[in-house]
C-alpha cells in the first residue's frame, strides 16, 4: 500500500496523524486499529514522518484545486497512454473495458435506478467525456449532461436454461464490444429482467474514465441516490471540490514546473540497466500484437497460515504485500533463470485528498525491482522488498506513462514496457454493494483479460487470503501455470516455517522435475565387454557375412580369426587393459578388423583419420600416447608401428588375452570434432558401449537379419552405431570407401544393391542424398529405418525421404561424445515435419537427463538451464586432462 493510499484509508477510518517533534502520534476511534493496520503504520513510520514534515499536503505535492479551464483540455498521462493504444488498434479492442454485473432481487424501481445512474454521470465529468485530436495531440471534450436511458430486456418468458444462455451471451457480447472514444459515451448500462423481482444490472465503463476505486464510488453514489429517490428525497451527495479535468491540468502543470524531477532521478537510477523483459518459458510463441485471452487459477491461505505469514513479515518491519512480493520474486527468478526481476504493483494514484471522491482513471503502476539471487536468504530478500517498496512509494508521484517516455525502453508491441508481471494486494475490506430494499450479489466481473503475462491478485478476507493467478492463455498452458502457482504456495509455506531459509536450496521446485528425471528406462546391463559380445555373435553367425565391400564379403568366422591373429601381435607390442592402440588406416575394412582386435587385447582403440594434416595427427598421437600404431605406412611419428598385413600374419589359433578386460575398462577413446574448442580425447568404457548397443537393438528392432551402412568417417563416433550395431548384434555392415561416401549417386546404388535395412548419418548427408537426381531410386531399396544426428534436423529433407520411402522410420539422435555416441533419441512423425521442432527425444536406457542451474539444482520444467546427463553412458573422462575431467564430470547430486 502506498503512502497516499494509506493516508486516504486512515482518513476514511477517522484516524489522524500528528508529528510531535520526531515522534509520530496516531489518534484513532475505538476499535478501528487492527493488527494489520498497526504493522503497516510501523513499517512506513519513517516515510510518514517525512511526509508530514514537508507540510505540503498528503503527497508532498502542491495541493490540488479547481484549475482555470483553457480551450483545449489535456489528457492525464494515464489517459494519453490508453488513447494512443486505442488509436493504434483502430478503436477495436475491448482490452480496457471495465465490466460489472449484479443480481438485483426484490421490488426494483427502474425509474429511480435510471435517475440515479443519470445523476452520477452528470456529477462526474469523466463519465461524460469524449476524446478528440488537435495538431497531433489528444484533448478531452466534456459533454453536457444528457438523459441516460437504461434499456430493459425482458428474459422472463424464457425457460431457465434459455434465460441463462441468453443472459450469458448478452453479457459476453457487451463485454467484448469496444467503446468509441471519439464520440462517446464511455459508460454503458443495461438491465435484464429475469422475473418480477429479479433483475441483472450490467454496467461497462472504459478504463480511460474509471478504475477499480472509481467503480466503488459509482456503486456507493448510485445506492445513496436510489435510496433518496425511492423515498422522494433530494440528491444527498455533496458537491465535488474538483473534477478530473482539473487533475489533468494540475498534473500537466506539475510536469512543466519540474516537480517530478526528483522522482524521475530516483527511477532513472533505480531502473538503470534493468532487464527489458522477464524471460519466462513459453508454451507458444508471442504474437506480434497483444492478445488478451486469459486463464486463471485460484489458490489461497487459510486464516491460520495468513496470520503466521503476516506475523513473520511484521517481525521484520514489513507488510503482507512485501512478503508476497518477495515470494513472487523467488518464483519468478527460478522460472525465468534471472536474478533481476521487475514486478509491477498498482497504487490508487490518488495523491491528493481532493481526489478521494472523484471518478476517473488515477491508478498508477510502480516498478518494483528485486534481485532474488539463488543463494539469498528469504529474510534478506524481504528486507530488500521492504526497502524497494517504501522507496517506490516515496517517489510514486510520477505517472508510469511519463516514466516509460523518459526511460524509453525499446518498444515491443507483444509485451508491456518495463514490467510484464504484476502483484496486487487488496487488504481493505471490499465494500458491500447495496440498494435500498434489494438483495445484491455479483454475477461476474466479466471475462478475464490478461494485460500482463502473469498477474497475481491477492484479497485479504476474514477467512484468509484469496489469490487469483491470472495469466496469458496465449503464451502459457494451464499445466505450466499450475506448477508455477504451486511453487508460489510452497515458497510461502517454507518462509512461514523459517524466514531465514534459502528457498532455492530447499528443493521446493525440484520434486516434479526430479520425478520426471527419475522416470528413466531401467534395463539390466549384461556384465559383458564389447569383445565378448562380438565373440558370442560370431559363434552364432559364423558363416554370416559381416563386412560388405567391393572385396569378397568377410564373414563373422573370418573376422573372428583375423582379429585373433592381429590381437596376438598387438598384445606382444604392449596392448592390454588401460593402454591405447591408435588406428591410422585408409580402408574401412582394416579399421573394423583393427577395432575388434584391439578390443580383444583389452586395450582401447583410437581411430584417427589419415586425411588429417600431419601436424594435427602428430598432436593427437602425442595426446593419446598409444603403445602401438596400426597404420598403413611404417612412419608413425616416432611410435611403434604395425601394418594390417603384418598384423594378420600368424597361426589361426584362438586368442586369449593375458589380462582379460572388464566392463569398466576403456573400450575406445575418440576425439571430439573441436567445434567448441580444442579437440579432446574422450574415454568410453565397455559398459557404456554395451549399454548403448543393447538399447539400440531393443528400441530400434535391429538384429541379425539387418544390414547397415557406414556412410560417415570411422574417425568419429557417429558411425559407431553402424559398426557396433552390426558387429555386436549379429548383423552386417556395408563399408564404402572414402570415394564412395562422397558420391551420392554411388551411395544410392550401394544402399539399393546391398539391401541395406538401416543407417545412421547427419542431416547434411541426407540433404546431399535427396538432392541427387537418382534419389527416387531409393524407392527400390529395403531401407526401413534411418537415424540422423550431430546437427539440427532438416525436416524438409525428411519429408522428401518419406515421399520416396513412405514406410521408413525416422529417428533423431542427440548426445555429445562424452555420453557414448548419443544419449537421447526420438521418432519423427508427420506433425514434427510440419512444425519443425528441435527434437531431442527421450533418454536411452539407464540414462538420466537433468536440466540444472548453476548451483546444480533442477530448474522447473520448461525453464532454461544446462543439460546434465548421468548414468552408465557417461564417459570416464578426458585423456590426459584430469583438471578438465574434474570440472566437466561432476558427481550427480541426486
Amino acid at each position: 500500500m502506498s503512502i497516499a493510499d494509506l493516508i486516504v484509508r486512515l482518513g476514511r477510518l477517522g484516524i489522524r496523524l500528528e508529528l510531535d517533534g520526531d515522534a509520530l502520534r496516531v489518534k484513532a476511534p475505538p476499535g478501528v486499529m487492527t493488527a494489520e493496520l498497526t504493522a503497516e503504520l510501523r513499517a512506513q513510520r519513517d516515510h510518514l514522518r517525512e511526509w508530514l514534515s514537508r507540510g505540503q499536503g498528503e503527497s508532498g505535492l502542491p495541493p490540488l484545486t479547481a484549475q482555470p479551464r483553457p480551450q483545449n483540455l489535456p489528457l492525464s498521462s494515464a489517459q494519453k497512454r490508453l488513447w494512443f493504444i486505442d488509436q493504434l488498434r483502430g478503436g477495436s479492442t475491448p482490452e480496457f473495458n471495465l465490466p460489472e454485473a449484479l443480481h438485483l432481487r426484490g421490488r426494483l424501481d427502474v425509474k429511480a435506478l435510471e435517475r440515479a445512474l443519470e445523476r452520477v454521470v452528470a456529477r462526474h465529468e469523466a463519465l461524460r467525456t469524449r476524446f478528440a485530436e488537435a495538431d497531433g495531440e489528444p484533448l478531452q471534450i466534456i459533454c453536457d449532461p444528457q438523459p441516460i436511458p437504461l434499456p430493459v430486456e425482458d428474459l422472463s418468458p424464457l425457460s431457465d436454461t434459455e434465460r441463462e444462455a441468453a443472459l450469458r451471451a448478452a453479457l459476453a457480447a457487451e463485454w467484448r464490444t469496444p467503446f468509441d472514444l471519439a464520440h462517446g459515451p464511455v459508460l454503458r448500462a443495461r438491465l435484464f429482467q429475469l422475473g418480477d423481482d429479479h433483475h441483472v444490472l450490467m454496467r461497462t465503463c472504459h478504463h480511460i474514465a474509471s478504475d477499480g476505486w472509481s467503480s466503488g464510488i459509482v456503486n456507493r453514489e448510485i445506492a445513496a441516490l436510489y435510496q433518496a429517490y425511492t423515498k422522494g428525497l433530494a440528491n444527498p451527495l455533496p458537491p465535488l471540490p474538483v473534477q478530473y479535468a482539473d487533475y489533468a491540468l494540475w498534473q500537466t502543470r506539475l510536469a512543466q514546473d519540474g516537480v517530478f524531477d526528483r522522482d524521475m532521478a530516483y527511477w532513472r537510477s533505480q531502473l538503470a540497466d534493468c532487464p527489458e523483459a522477464i524471460t519466462l518459458p513459453l508454451d507458444r510463441p508471442r504474437s506480434p500484437t497483444p492478445e488478451f485471452a486469459a486463464g486463471q487459477l485460484r489458490l489461497g491461505l487459510d486464516a491460520g497460515r495468513l496470520e503466521r505469514l503476516k506475523d513473520m513479515a511484521r517481525q521484520r518491519g514489513a507488510t503482507l504485500h512485501m512478503a508476497l512480493l518477495a515470494a513472487f520474486a523467488v518464483v519468478l527468478g527460478r522460472h525465468s533463470g534471472q536474478d533481476d526481476v521487475v514486478i509491477g504493483s498498482p497504487t490508487a494514484g490518488r495523491v491528493d485528498g481532493a481526489l478521494e471522491p472523484l471518478v476517473g482513471f488515477f491508478v498508477n503502476s510502480l516498478c518494483l525491482r528485486l534481485r532474488p539471487r539463488p543463494g539469498l536468504r528469504f529474510a534478506d530478500l524481504l528486507d530488500q522488498a521492504r526497502k524497494v517498496a517504501l522507496d517506490a512509494q516515496q517517489h510514486q508521484s510520477i505517472p508510469f506513462e511519463r516514466l516509460v517516455e523518459e526511460l524509453a525502453p525499446s518498444r515491443d508491441l507483444s509485451r508491456t514496457p518495463l514490467f510484464q508481471v504484476s502483484l496486487a494486494l487488496q487488504n481493505a475490506p471490499r465494500e458491500d454493494r447495496a440498494l435500498a430494499g434489494l438483495e445484491i450479489a455479483p454475477l461476474s466481473d466479466g471475462e478475464p483479460m490478461a494485460r500482463y503475462e502473469i498477474s497475481v491478485h491477492a484479497v485479504e478476507r476474514a477467512e484468509g487470503l484469496d489469490i487469483l493467478w491470472l495469466y496469458s492463455a496465449r503464451l502459457f498452458d494451464r499445466e505450466r501455470m499450475e506448477r508455477m502457482a504451486a511453487h508460489f504456495d510452497a515458497v510461502l509455506a517454507a518462509v512461514i516455517a523459517d524466514p531465514h531459509c534459502v528457498p532455492a536450496a530447499l528443493g521446493l521446485f525440484e520434486q516434479d522435475e526430479l520425478a520426471m528425471a527419475d522416470a528413466v528406462a531401467v534395463h539390466p546391463i549384461p556384465p559383458l565387454t564389447a569383445d565378448a559380445m562380438f565373440r558370442a555373435a560370431a559363434r552364432v553367425s559364423t558363416a554370416t557375412a559381416i563386412v560388405l565391400s567391393d572385396a569378397p564379403a568377410l564373414t563373422y568366422g573370418a573376422l573372428d580369426a583375423l582379429s585373433d591373429r592381429m590381437a596376438r601381435r598387438l598384445e606382444a607390442m604392449g596392448a592390454e587393459p588401460e593402454q591405447r592402440v591408435a588406428l591410422l588406416l585408409a580402408h574401412p575394412t582394416d579399421v573394423v578388423a583393427g577395432m575388434v582386435a584391439v578390443l580383444k587385447t583389452g586395450a582401447a582403440f583410437v581411430v584417427l583419420s589419415p586425411d588429417d594434416p600431419p601436424e594435427q595427427t602428430a598432436r593427437l598421437l602425442a595426446d593419446a600416447a598409444p603403445v602401438v600404431v596400426l597404420a598403413d605406412t611404417p612412419e608413425a611419428f616416432g611410435l611403434p608401428v604395425l601394418s594390417p598385413k603384418d598384423a594378420a600374419d600368424g597361426p589361426d589359433t584362438p586368442f586369449s588375452p593375458r589380462v582379460p578386460s572388464l566392463p569398466d575398462h576403456p573400450a575406445y577413446a575418440v576425439y571430439t570434432s573441436g567445434s567448441t574448442g580444442a579437440r579432446k580425447g574422450v574415454v568410453i568404457s565397455h559398459r557404456a558401449l554395451v549399454n548403448y548397443v543393447q538399447w539400440f537393438g531393443e528400441s530400434c528392432g535391429v538384429g541379425p537379419a539387418d544390414r547397415s551402412a557406414l556412410v560417415t568417417s570411422p574417425a568419429f563416433d557417429l558411425g559407431y552405431t553402424c559398426i557396433f550395431g552390426a558387429l555386436l548384434l549379429g548383423g552386417s555392415v556395408l563399408l564404402p570407401t572414402e570415394a564412395e561416401r562422397r558420391s551420392s549417386a554411388r551411395l544410392i546404388e550401394l544402399l539399393t544393391e546391398n539391401n541395406i535395412t538401416w543407417l545412421k548419418s547427419t542431416p547434411s548427408w541426407l540433404s546431399m542424398l535427396m538432392a541427387d537426381p537418382q534419389a527416387p531410386r531409393l524407392s527400390e531399396s529395403v531401407l526401413r529405418m534411418a537415424m540422423f544426428g550431430g546437427e539440427p534436423q532438416s525436416f524438409e529433407d525428411i519429408h522428401r525421404l518419406r515421399a520416396v520411402l513412405p514406410g521408413v522410420r525416422v529417428l533423431t539422435s542427440y548426445g555429445p561424445t562424452e555420453t557414448t555416441i548419443s544419449c537421447h533419441s526420438g521418432e519423427v512423425d508427420s506433425a514434427d515435419e510440419k512444425d519443425s521442432p528441435k527434437l531431442l527425444g527421450n533418454a536411452i536406457h539407464n540414462v538420466r537427463a537433468l536440466v540444472l542451474d548453476s548451483g546444480l539444482r533442477p530448474v522447473p520444467a520448461g525453464c532454461a538451464g544446462e543439460l546434465y546427463v548421468a548414468g552408465p553412458g557417461v564417459a570416464r573422462g578426458y585423456l590426459g586432462a584430469p583438471g578438465l575431467t574434474a570440472e566437466r564430470f561432476v558427481a550427480c547430486p541426486f
